[in-house]
């Protein structure tokens, strides 16, 4: 486990995810909007 020695690149590891994961999420949110429209 390297996660200790440098926590700014876990930190910007988690941020990444969680902005990723976010979009993702609304991604599937318009995805299955438009299908329940359509």
């Amino acid at each position: 486990m390297q996660t200790l020695q440098n926590p700014r690149q876990t930190f910007a590891k988690l941020r990444f995810f969680s902005y990723f994961s976010k979009a993702r999420d609304a991604d599937i949110a318009k995805f299955t909007h438009k299908r329940k429209v359509s």
